[in-house]
């Protein structure tokens, strides 16, 4: 990898010319500059090639590297050290060991893609592994000197699912892609050039295309809106699994801001607290204005580890970064002022868990001024339980509804209360920490639920 630019130039070129003189040099159709040309594959050394630093098969990772390794590839992204970072990330993708084996078994069936001066615009984990492999040569055909970064990202998109072994890009990495491809591509150009099946349904797959595309744009624009809110801010690859949840999220938003911007901010925030804490999408769900205004207020109230935080003031933010049309609640600023939450600070939660990802604990502001240090993992399942209580206790008066089947029901949900209850007190009773008199109050208070039920139905032992 210490090959001059000039000196690996004119060995790529070489061999080129060499395999086209040969005449038995296969050829292989690729899309450029909008057109199917044929191009000769050549076999070139694997020494010649260089990752390339903005492959959006490990994009995520790159943007996530500590910020010595950013500056590395800011001064140096063709150095031996960065080249290692990016050989290190490839191999660590979820399809290596899949592609690895597969090149073991059956050699290079398909080639890669370089530029004249031997970056990998495709093939770049398939180069590890035959690295890791001990093989010395890779299949390639070699675009032409005029092919630019529009041109590498174009090839890049069209051919990122057409692996040796089906690799397709991660759920982040994919986002970021789309996100740099509008810098040379409309949208419709792009949801194309990313879903090939697309291409055949004529009108109908370039509406979907850009149907697509915007709604990779709105699931991206939480994940910047969670990241502008961190310092420092969290990392692209944390957000790898949450897809579905994002989309949750975003689409909920998308769909309430029609009519009321602030009431959607908040429960856009109310559902990013949810994510955070490991709630599932099916969960998320169930986080609506009635959980968020009626519920979620007493469950965080009645929690010992996350009580203090349902006890502060707060209104829906406002403020977004520029540029994200998603988040711009600006223009409804005076219905903030009538619609203010007083049960909890979503947005203020928000920062605080986006902040803290690799924090083992955290400083929460009570409402005399002063601050309590809680571990990290157990104010994620106070607020994990609180969300599980809200929805619980919600189900639970939408089934009142049903006046015949709602006495049975809630006495069955309530004795179930009381086992857990119980085996949850087992657990902790001999512990220092455990508030007894907290214990004893509730146990009272349930003692006069059950003698105010019997005066209305006396139990007998039988019905």
């Amino acid at each position: 990898m210490t090959t001059t630019v000039e000196a690996r130039t004119a060995a790529i070129e070489a061999a080129r010319q060499a395999a086209i003189a040969s005449g038995s040099a296969r050829q292989e159709l690729i899309t450029y500059k909008g057109k199917d040309v044929l191009l000769p594959v050549v076999s070139i050394p694997l020494e010649l090639t260089l990752y390339s630093p903005t492959s959006h098969r490990i994009r995520a990772q790159i943007l996530s590297a500590p910020e010595e390794t950013q500056k590395l590839f800011q001064k140096e992204p063709w150095g031996e050290r960065a080249q290692a970072f990016l050989e290190e990330q490839l191999r660590a993708t979820e399809g290596y060991t899949r592609i690895k084996g597969a090149l073991e078994a059956d050699g290079q069936r398909y080639p890669g893609v370089v530029s004249h001066t031997g970056i990998l615009v495709n093939a770049n984990t398939r180069a590890a592994a035959l690295r890791e492999l001990g093989k010395q040569y890779i299949d390639v055909v070699v675009l032409p000197t005029d092919a630019m970064d529009k041109e590498f990202r174009a090839i890049e998109a069209s051919l990122q699912m057409e692996e040796d072994v089906k690799q397709g890009y991660s759920n982040v990495n994919t986002l970021l892609f789309v996100r740099d491809l509008l810098q040379d591509y409309s949208k419709e150009e792009i949801g194309l050039l990313t879903w090939r099946e697309l291409r055949a349904k004529g009108d109908r797959g370039r509406k979907e295309a850009a149907t697509r595309v915007d709604q990779e744009l709105s699931i991206l624009q939480i994940i910047e809106s969670v990241r502008a809110r961190s310092n420092p801010p969290i990392p692209w690859t944390f957000f790898e699994g949450m897809r579905q949840s994002l989309l949750e999220i975003a689409g909920g938003y998308q769909k309430t801001a029609k009519t009321n911007a602030v009431k959607a901010a908040r429960i856009r925030d109310a559902r990013i607290v949810g994510m955070l804490a490991g709630l599932g999408y099916s969960k998320l769900r169930e986080v609506d204005e009635t959980l968020v205004a009626s519920y979620l207020g007493d469950a965080f109230a009645e929690s010992p580890v996350v009580g203090v935080v349902a006890s502060r003031e707060s209104s829906p933010d406002l403020t977004e970064p520029d540029g994200l049309d998603l988040f711009d609640d600006s223009e409804h600023v005076e219905q903030a002022a009538s619609d203010r939450s007083t049960s909890v600070p979503f947005e203020e939660l928000v920062t605080l868990l986006a902040t803290t990802v690799d924090a083992p604990t955290v400083e929460i502001s009570s409402v005399d001024g002063t601050t309590q240090t809680i571990n990290r993992q157990q104010l994620l399942g106070g607020i994990a339980t609180a969300y599980a209580t809200a929805i619980e206790t919600k189900s639970l008066d939408d089934a009142q509804g049903d006046e015949i089947l709602a006495p049975t029901k809630l006495l069955k949900e309530a004795t179930k209360r009381i086992d857990a209850a119980r085996s949850s007190y087992d657990n902790v009773r001999n512990r220092q920490d455990f508030d007894t008199e907290a214990w004893k109050q509730a146990y009272e208070a349930l003692d006069r639920a059950i003698q105010d039920l019997n005066d209305v139905f006396p139990f007998t032992g039988s019905a």
